[in-house]
């Protein structure tokens, strides 16, 4: 996607683009618009399905912008943008999860509780 649009008003380009060049560089084609504030969206189907078979891969973003307009039948990928500090948090938590996951099932088992003393009420 090619940000194009005054301040604080954006709407984006599809472009065709060498992963090594800048996306604010001239654009090899142009198969695409979509404006986030009004939604609208306008795709070269014909053209998208070229370049996906020569190759061309697409941005998660611009992959679920095709998947909504159902140019392209997959599944929707997962975008969410991290910090490094969150990343890093994240992945503790996944190896403390597994370790507990591989610790010996003896560890876990259940232990039997005496009944518990009923006491009384006073009145």
């Amino acid at each position: 996607m090619q940000r194009t649009g005054r301040k604080r008003q954006p709407s984006f380009r599809l472009i065709v683009q060498d992963k090594t060049r800048n996306p604010q560089s001239k654009a090899v084609e142009i198969i695409g618009f979509y404006n986030p504030r009004t939604k609208e969206k306008g795709f070269n189907e014909e053209r998208i399905n070229y370049w996906v078979s020569q190759g061309a891969q697409p941005t998660d973003s611009v992959h679920n912008l095709l998947v909504n307009a159902g140019v392209i039948h997959a599944e929707k990928r997962h975008v969410m943008h991290l910090t490094d500090a969150r990343r890093a948090a994240i992945a503790e938590k996944q190896e403390k999860q597994q370790k507990e996951a591989a610790a010996p099932a003896a560890t876990t088992e259940p232990v039997a509780e005496a009944p518990a003393e009923q006491t009384p009420m006073e009145g």
